[in-house]
């Protein structure tokens, strides 16, 4: 039996959705400390450094088997320095403290990684040998004003055939008295107020949010042309609440048909979009839609 819910729904506020960024695709750069335009994108962020006088921008990309960041313009200053931090929430489990699959990683003069807990300078090392930051302020002379990072997927346990998202925030520190991030209102111990990374050409499959995992979620098809019906079924009970959200995070128009344990959805205008979907405890889940 299905029914249609009469819902449209024009909203430009987002309040309790996170910031999003995409993760594209695209060849790996080669990371020396020099950057290219050429080999990276246009996708980034910008860090608002010392009240925005010195912001640092944040690029971002993948290859099939690592992430790529760079951190670019006012890093070098002898006396306030801007040394690049990397938060990664694994299972984007939105937890209010950190748990044994969130990542830190920090580069100043030496580099330095830590899983389960962040500012950990125990493990810093000269150059580290399962990850690449170029260059470090110990191997660079002058000082960096650009750094290139790789992170392999096996170093952070990301397999992008069970994962769509993850949760991320960047940072920049004097490790001293100084502490500023994306986004703006992130807080370093508490990934629940970090943003959302997802991949764009990755499939969606059931999420990492849910502590239900017998409640997966499939989105078909997907890509889907343009008025297109989209449907979403579940193993489990359908969610308490459905949103549909453009990059900018905010909710776009859509129609809304449901039946026992799948629905379906219209959605009129080309774009890629995130699908929330949030269960009776409150927990969300998230799906990327490509409208064609």
């Amino acid at each position: 039996m299905k029914y249609f819910v009469g819902l449209i729904l024009v909203s430009m506020s987002f309040i309790g959705f996170s910031q999003a960024i995409k993760i594209e695709q695209r060849t790996a750069p080669v990371v020396d400390g020099t950057m290219l335009a050429s080999e990276w994108g246009s996708n980034h962020i910008t860090v608002l450094s010392v009240g925005g006088s010195r912001p640092v921008k944040v690029l971002f990309q993948r290859s099939d088997t690592a992430l790529y960041f760079a951190f670019a313009g006012n890093l070098d200053n002898t006396t306030n320095p801007n040394f690049p931090e990397i938060y990664l929430d694994m299972n984007h489990s939105r937890s209010s403290v950190w748990e044994a699959d969130d990542h830190w990683f920090h580069v100043s003069a030496t580099d330095c990684h830590s899983k389960g807990k962040y500012s950990d300078y125990s493990n810093c090392i000269k150059q580290a040998k399962d990850w690449t930051a170029e260059r470090n302020w110990m191997m660079s002379t002058p000082d960096p004003d650009s750094i290139e990072i790789i992170i392999p997927f096996s170093k952070i346990g990301l397999d992008l055939s069970t994962t769509d998202s993850i949760g991320i925030a960047f940072g920049v520190t004097n490790t001293a008295t100084r502490y500023e991030y994306w986004p703006d209102s992130a807080k370093i111990g508490d990934p629940s107020t970090w943003a959302t990374a997802y991949f764009k050409d990755q499939k969606p499959t059931a999420t990492h949010v849910s502590k239900k995992p017998e409640n997966s979620i499939m989105v078909y098809p997907n890509p889907v042309e343009r008025g297109g019906t989209i449907h979403v079924s579940s193993n489990g009970l359908l969610p308490k609440k459905i949103r549909v959200l453009d990059l900018t995070g905010r909710e776009v128009p859509f129609q809304l048909l449901v039946s026992d344990l799948e629905f379906e959805l219209t959605i009129k205008q080309a774009g890629s979009y995130i699908l929330m979907l949030t269960d009776n405890q409150g927990l969300p889940t998230y799906k990327t839609l490509i409208i064609k």
